[in-house]
């Protein structure tokens, strides 16, 4: 799954979300960090910095029983491949237009992105 706009709640740039049809998928720099499916959101375990913890409690609020409710991050990986969500998101740019999004779909519908 690829996504290629981005949703920012802060003013920072390395938290974002991205929503494809019911699923939400939080990233942290890079990293998916949480996962909305079907209204339910499972955030993951902090297996990272400061930071993404701190990304982390903007998603679920960061009180201690938020934190307890948390995912294993073995359990939120599989969930992230039960619905082919990329640990990373590395094919996301933030600098595409509406344009060029409208042509990789094109592309990827006819082999072609010029009509």
């Amino acid at each position: 799954m690829s996504y290629y706009t981005r949703h920012y709640p802060r003013t920072t740039r390395n938290f974002y979300y991205c929503i494809e049809g019911d699923l939400t998928v939080w990233y942290s720099y890079e990293t998916a960090i949480a996962v909305e499916v079907d209204g339910k959101r499972y955030v993951c375990e902090n297996m990272w910095s400061v930071t993404t913890g701190k990304h982390l409690s903007w998603i679920d609020g960061g009180e201690r029983e938020a934190k307890h409710s948390r995912v294993p991050y073995l359990v939120f990986r599989e969930l992230c491949k039960k619905h082919a969500i990329d640990e990373t998101n590395r094919t996301q740019t933030s600098y595409l237009t509406t344009e060029d999004l409208r042509r990789i779909e094109l592309l990827n519908k006819t082999g072609s992105a010029w009509q």
